[in-house]
């Protein structure tokens, strides 16, 4: 069929768009994106919504995974999770979504979240930071090189401007260097300020959960340590 057939509506026989006139047939690529047979890493950006439709009729995909997609292929996208379940806030956080909202639906916060996606950007100022593979951690008088995909979290030492910086192998590193300025060097990275006190690797996160009072904790492998989550990230994940 040409692009000018009266039959099709659509330009391009293989856009997500293209529909026939007359049944409900798919194109052969449309066709494996619903079964499944196109692996997800080939899904090209404007395919996204018919992903959306396999979900919603095929009930076989999470939104997560859909969630997950777009951030791949469209890094800048703004991401809103609305469910009525807590228990993907943790996805939420790994795939840094923008904002987090459960049922029932407050207007006041919808209107909030999406004034906040569609925002102007601030003019960027300066290039990107480089991303970081080692610190070099000075402590007792010695210097370690870590990895940064083995820190689990970095926390105040408490007596101090110093930090500590605790491994997924269980160790802990004490350095001289303060929360800030690691939140300055692996910010674009995927650590999260979740606190005042502590700068978490997100990769790490297992579970949230209520504490003491109105508030809420979460852990990280590795270790049994409850860490406190700030108001501000509370709300934004409306918990």
């Amino acid at each position: 069929m040409s692009r000018k057939d009266p039959y099709f509506s659509f330009k391009d026989r293989d856009s997500v768009e293209y529909k026939p006139q007359y049944g409900t047939a798919y194109t052969p690529r449309q066709e494996k994106i619903l079964s499944g047979e196109l692996p997800l890493e080939d899904i090209r950006p404007n395919e996204l919504s018919l992903l959306k439709q396999k979900a919603k009729h095929l009930g076989d995909m999470e939104g997560t995974t859909i969630a997950a997609l777009a951030r791949r292929l469209m890094p800048q996208a703004k991401i809103i999770f609305a469910t009525a379940y807590s228990d993907y806030a943790v996805r939420a956080f790994e795939l840094r979504a923008d904002d987090y909202l459960l049922k029932p639906f407050n207007p006041d916060r919808i209107r909030e979240a999406l004034k906040r996606c569609t925002a102007e950007p601030a003019p960027a100022v300066s290039a990107a930071p480089p991303v970081l593979h080692r610190i070099a951690v000075n402590s007792n008088r010695s210097t370690t090189l870590l990895d940064t995909d083995e820190i689990t979290y970095i926390e105040t030492d408490g007596i101090g401007r110093g930090c500590i910086l605790h491994t997924i192998s269980g160790k802990s590193y004490p350095d001289t260097t303060s929360l800030g300025e690691y939140e300055s060097r692996l910010g674009e990275q995927d650590f999260y300020r979740i606190h005042k006190t502590c700068f978490v690797h997100l990769r790490y996160i297992v579970s949230i959960f209520p504490w003491t009072g109105n508030s809420f904790a979460l852990r990280v492998r590795g270790t049994d340590s409850v860490l406190p989550i700030s108001r501000e990230l509370r709300r934004r994940l409306n918990i």
